[in-house]
């Protein structure tokens, strides 16, 4: 991009390009406060006034066009494509332009957004009374008119299209008038507002034979304009087209002024047409729509494109521009699964952000971004948070354990799980039920769970002998066949020595060296040591 010329001119700076380059400029260096304060402003006008029926500007047909396009120009210059932006352009998706200047409006709005402009192209291509003809008019019914060979030059400059281009410029050449301006058809003095469209349209082509010396003689028509005589459309169009032509001057210092003294209330000029070419002329002198801030910045996360487009009002796959990131002031991400915060380097407008915990934050380092990290959205610092993947603004914690009762498996921390104590009716916020026996079976509804035993069924393996038994005798209580085996091969099942309470792995339970079930067929009792008694009585008897 080649630098021609850099101008400073009472503190305002401005470095202008090559007429095929965008226009970068710094600005007002002591205004430029009130001039985006002013755009901004405009911009909520032009908001406020969209229509939210079907996104257009006005009632009437072929003012809404004119109006719609013009804001939507406006706010792509002010580098706002919000909602109101996308409910524009949509609307210039949805209705056919029925004349030479409207499609090229339409072209050149749609063109900037991306839009597959081909069938406008054709239809604005067509549209000359005669292809012969270096210029075109109002419809195919109509004359050359400088105005309208302005205009599609200047869309088909915007959409790349070189068809007849070379036609036009030629045209617009031969048809200037000797005091340097052009004029509408049928008049013979110049018209600012025709000139200023006609600037604009040459301003990429001063390669061509006569555009050089056609600009010069143009530049000093426009900048006789009587600021106070022209409505602020006219001087809005004639400031961008001086602009355009020469960046920031005297000449274009003192229009600026004389533009925002036009202004109803900060950022309206009293209509929806004056308002939209005035900001997007104060847009450019002010830099707002320099080549770095509407450049695209890439964000490989798809959540988090869509997170920024919806908190800037955005359609959720748009494109995001520089200045869309640097207009960012806050954002919570926290309930989208966003890994990393690439595309956000610019964010030098950011001022605070909320995450989740997974996120990997690296990109905005040293931005002096404050980062609050809070994946359950509760606004609870996740450091602080006893439960920071589940939302509890309260921190209830019951058992006052690490965990708050929202993520707690055990709230009253009597070691039996919420789920299990739900699933068998037991109280979770109770802790003395654990100690409890629900189903009598001489165990605790704790010891239940741990066994992995029924509370509420008091012999789980319907063995016959109680959960708690079985327990206390080395059986099973989930094994329906062990109450039947014999342990210690005493010819007794272990049901029937637990019954007779003998020993069930002990033969020999009173130790007479007799089994125990030898004794109970001999109906003798497994549990008394006859011979033994028999010597202690003997003994006794025989002192």
């Amino acid at each position: 991009m080649k630098v021609e010329k850099s101008i400073i001119y009472k503190g305002l700076i401005c470095i202008a390009f090559s007429a095929s380059s965008l226009f970068a400029s710094s600005a007002f260096a002591l205004d430029v406060n009130t001039v985006k304060t002013t755009v901004n402003n405009g911009v909520s006008v032009l908001q406020s006034t969209q229509s939210a029926t079907d996104g257009g500007w006005s009632s009437l047909e072929d003012l809404a066009y004119v109006n719609t396009a013009a804001a939507i120009e406006a706010l792509r210059a002010a580098n706002q494509r919000n909602g109101a932006y996308y409910g524009g352009v949509a609307w210039l998706e949805n209705h056919n332009a029925n004349n030479t200047d409207l499609n090229a409006k339409k072209i050149s709005a749609l063109v900037r957004h991306g839009n597959n402009i081909t069938p406008d192209l054709g239809l604005m291509q067509s549209s000359k009374q005669d292809t012969a003809q270096g210029g075109w008019g109002l419809s195919k019914g109509y004359f050359n008119s400088p105005l309208e060979t302005a205009l599609v030059l200047q869309a088909l400059s915007d959409a790349k299209d070189t068809t007849n281009q070379n036609a036009a410029v030629t045209y617009l050449v031969a048809n200037q008038k000797a005091d340097g301006g052009w004029s509408v058809v049928g008049a013979s003095g110049s018209d600012y507002w025709v000139t200023a469209e006609a600037v604009i349209a040459l301003v990429n082509n001063q390669t061509q034979t006569g555009v050089a010396s056609a600009l010069t003689r143009a530049s000093a028509y426009l900048a006789s304009v009587p600021p106070a005589s022209v409505n602020s459309i006219v001087l809005a169009k004639t400031t961008l087209a001086l602009f355009k032509l020469n960046g920031i001057n005297s000449v274009v210092d003192s229009l600026v002024s004389s533009l925002l003294s036009k202004q109803v209330t900060s950022g309206n000029w009293g209509d929806i047409l004056s308002t939209a070419n005035a900001i997007t002329t104060l847009a450019y002198c002010a830099g707002l729509n320099t080549f770095s801030e509407s450049s695209t910045v890439v964000i490989d996360q798809e959540q988090l494109r869509t997170n920024i487009n919806r908190q800037l009002g955005y359609a959720a796959y748009g494109k995001l521009t520089l200045a869309d990131i640097r207009s960012l002031k806050s954002l919570d991400l926290r309930s989208s699964n966003i890994s990393n915060l690439n595309g956000l380097q610019g964010a030098t407008g950011l001022t605070n952000i909320k995450v989740n915990a997974g996120t990997n934050i690296s990109a905005i380092s040293g931005l002096g971004i404050s980062v609050f990290v809070d994946s359950d959205s509760d606004d609870i610092a996740e450091a602080s948070d006893n439960c920071p993947t589940a939302s509890n603004v309260n921190q209830i914690n019951m058992d006052g354990d690490a965990w708050g009762d929202a993520c707690d498996s055990d709230i009253d921390g009597d070691k039996m799980p919420n789920i299990w104590e739900l699933q068998y009716s037991f109280n979770q916020s109770n802790a003395s039920d654990a100690t409890t026996d629900a189903d009598t079976d001489q165990m605790t509804n704790l010891s239940e769970y741990l066994a992995g035993t029924n509370p509420r069924v008091n012999d789980t393996d319907t063995d016959g002998l109680l959960d708690g038994v079985e327990v206390k005798f080395g059986l099973n209580p989930l094994d329906n066949t062990d109450a039947a085996k014999d342990f210690d091969l005493d010819g007794l099942t272990n049901a029937q020595e637990i019954a007779r309470k003998t020993d069930i792995n002990n033969p020999d339970t009173d130790r007479d060296n007799l089994s125990d079930g030898a004794e109970v067929l001999a109906g003798r009792n497994p549990l008394l040591n006859e011979p033994a008694l028999i010597v202690i009585i003997s003994g006794l008897l025989l002192n």
